[in-house]
């Protein structure tokens, strides 16, 4: 009896805890300073836009996939674009099935922000879980649901409207608890379902297979140390079998040639050292050595193989440049962007740029303070090698995630994830009298810092007043005056905007983890301030055959270092199109041949102006 009234109990404290979440995030959003309930134009740019176009489609074909979802013409004008093999598709759908039956009488955006907002919350379930299943004890998973509610790196997306790992994150936090659980139990059906959580999280957002490499790393790690092969117990076989077929059967998945990726290499190389390990007279050595030669060779094989099938090193070859150039430069992004290659310059920029141990202190508050703690205790188990690997692997993967975090700060939200299950399991390790100080004092703290976070949450340059309403403005004057269908070439942050709300073709898009997107933003932005007008307007009409060109200020200007133009330097090339369509004065900017200035925004400073490209001058 007393069991089962601490379930109900847990239960009730679980609940809360997404009650919380889902109000603290809508309640959030809604009442930003910008965000307006009525008019979504002018707040959405960038990846949201994009969302937000896909879930239109959707919307518009009865919930159903687009006639032309696997050749859409207008994302990359002229190219043609296959929509679920390019993007982690899959959020849009939950958003346009669950409009369809609860959210018609809501502005699309709106809704957008309250279903995403629960559904972020759901995080709370596998942290619940995982803490359970580590401690044993349902008044512990109480403990650390209710701090990562308090947890401002958990908020991350806040206002966003839409973000991919909103809807990824949920799955892969009940993946790590039903992961835990499949490790005790072994049963057919909990190794499945925890397989398939994986794959989903994988398939709805292209950074999870980054997460789940860090992960990977952590359970090979274990194993060489160990011994403890977690694919050698029965039927556990079926997890890579199960992303394996995910990776043939699911575009994004196939297309990014996940099925040679590190988790999978890994998950070839431990069956393969263990076999070693059992036929030596040194197993521990045989294991190390054997573990790693298997991985370097599985590593070369899928190595070339992806350059056979993709080039080089497929659409995820930028984020091996940008990983590498952060260690190589300590986290500093260089003075002169030439020392990093395009792919690297255009990923270090906004939440990839290095974090600090001051904001990642900041993001976790208390939690912060005690997790490398945490993740110290779980030492002396790592040097054993014996023992339930559980928790030794959560605190290996705690301490890649705060690394990963420092590099990139968007991975905060990684430590959000995992620190409070390491406090939980920490604690529980104390005897009765200093624990109950501690979680008292650890929730006490959590929940001030968390509610001055909120109090002073803002998202002032992505809401900016001024910007929202010129953008508005501009895309109200598009839908009124442009005639016809033809495209319109923007920066990828902007032309998002345009597409979701007019319908109109543009030639970038700011998921740039193809090749193809990421060579047309290069292009792009080389022509912009290398060339001259006439070279920009001949690469704009014969490559992209854009008819329009959309000259955001700011974001244009902002993206210099992008361009390959050192950081620091105000000035553009003299004589480059930049010089001319980004200048101030209204007697150069209108004037420039070839480009015919057919509207510009309010204001002494036009932020956004909107050129037709007239045919070339006759020599």
């Amino acid at each position: 009896m007393r069991e089962r009234t601490a379930r109900w109990i847990g239960a009730g404290v679980l609940l809360a805890a997404i009650a919380f979440g889902s109000v603290a995030r809508i309640h959030t959003a809604l009442s930003l300073p910008g965000f307006d309930a009525t008019r979504a134009e002018g707040m959405l740019q960038s990846d949201p836009a994009l969302l937000y176009y896909i879930t239109q489609r959707i919307l518009e074909a009865g919930g159903l996939p687009p006639e032309d979802f696997r050749s859409d013409p207008r994302i990359e004008h002229p190219a043609e674009s296959d929509v679920p093999a390019m993007f982690t598709v899959g959020q849009e759908f939950f958003v346009a099935w669950a409009y369809r039956l609860l959210g018609d009488d809501l502005p699309l955006h709106v809704f957008c922000v309250i279903a995403m907002g629960v559904f972020a919350s759901l995080c709370a379930i596998g942290v619940y879980g995982l803490t359970r299943e580590l401690t044993g004890k349902v008044s512990w998973a109480a403990f650390a649901v209710g701090v990562y509610a308090i947890t401002p790196a958990n908020y991350r997306t806040v206002g966003f409207i839409l973000v991919r790992e909103d809807f990824s994150l949920p799955f892969f936090a009940l993946h790590l608890w039903l992961l835990a659980r499949a490790v005790r139990v072994q049963t057919p059906i909990s190794i499945a379902i925890a397989a398939l959580a994986l794959a989903a999280a994988l398939a709805t957002w292209h950074a999870m297979a980054f997460v789940v490499t860090l992960g990977a790393g952590c359970v090979f790690a274990w194993f060489l140390r160990s011994g403890q092969d977690p694919l050698s117990t029965r039927r556990s076989w079926w997890i890579p079998a199960v992303l394996a077929g995910a990776s043939l059967v699911v575009p994004v998945l196939r297309a990014k040639l996940f099925l040679l990726s590190v988790p999978m290499q890994i998950a070839v190389a431990m069956p393969v050292a263990a076999a070693f390990a059992r036929r030596s007279r040194n197993p521990a050595a045989a294991r190390v050595l054997g573990g790693v030669a298997a991985w370097i060779v599985a590593f070369t094989v899928s190595l070339a193989l992806t350059r056979l099938v993709a080039g080089e090193a497929g659409d995820y070859g930028h984020v091996l440049e940008f990983v590498w150039s952060k260690v190589r430069h300590l986290g500093v992004r260089p003075e002169d962007p030439l020392e990093l290659s395009f792919g690297a310059r255009l990923l270090w920029q906004g939440p990839f740029a290095t974090g600090s141990p001051a904001q990642l202190l900041r993001a976790l508050a208390a939690a912060g303070v005690l997790l490398p703690v945490a993740v110290l205790a779980a030492v002396p188990r790592w040097r054993s090698g014996r023992g339930d690997g559980r928790e030794p692997v959560l605190m290996a993967f705690a301490l890649v995630c705060i690394v990963a975090a420092l590099l990139m700060r968007r991975l905060e939200v990684l430590c959000g994830l995992v620190a409070p299950v390491a406090l939980a399991v920490l604690l529980s390790r104390l005897r009765p009298v200093p624990v109950a100080a501690w979680t008292v004092g650890l929730a006490l703290v959590q929940a001030a810092v968390f509610a001055n976070h909120l109090a002073g949450y803002s998202l002032n340059r992505w809401y900016d007043a001024q910007r929202t309403a010129a953008l508005s403005e501009a895309i109200d004057w598009m839908r009124a005056h442009l005639p016809g269908e033809g495209a319109i070439a923007a920066d990828f942050v902007s032309s998002p905007a345009i597409l979701a709300h007019t319908g109109r073709p543009v030639v970038l898009q700011p998921k740039y983890e193809t090749r193809r997107s990421r060579e047309r933003i290069e292009r792009f932005l080389e022509a912009l301030y290398r060339r001259s007008p006439s070279d920009f307007r001949r690469v704009l009409v014969d490559e992209f055959d854009a008819r329009y060109l959309l000259v955001d200020l700011p974001l244009l200007f902002d993206s210099r270092y992008q361009a390959g133009i050192a950081y620091g330097v105000t000035r553009v090339p003299a004589g480059s199109a930049a010089a001319a369509l980004l200048h101030p004065e209204a007697e150069v900017y209108a004037n420039v041949a070839g480009f015919r200035l057919l509207y510009a925004t309010s204001g002494e400073l036009p932020l956004l102006r909107i050129y037709e490209l007239e045919a070339p001058v006759p020599p």
